[in-house]
């Protein structure tokens, strides 16, 4: 997913991609815009699994997250 800028922001970090706001960082817990314009904590265990190792990165654990990712920036972008 090219282009995704992370910007601090009072004690978070902002994702943003192209401008449009689709998820936020904080405390170690990864949230992504939801259909009903409120942010939903990513599933705990699939973020732990992506810190492992490179060497230990299941391949469908990425694709998930990043099907995820994709799938919220394109619903946000919607609403613009």
């Amino acid at each position: 997913m090219p282009n995704v800028t992370a910007v601090q922001n009072r004690g978070h970090i902002v994702l943003y991609k192209d401008g449009v706001i689709f998820g936020k960082i904080l405390a170690q817990s990864v949230w992504f815009l939801s259909d009903r314009n409120k942010f939903i904590k990513m599933e705990t265990e699939l973020i732990a699994r992506l810190f492992k190792p490179k060497n230990q990165l299941n391949q469908s654990d990425l694709d998930t997250f990043l099907f995820e990712a994709n799938k919220v920036w394109w619903l946000a972008k919607g609403k613009l």
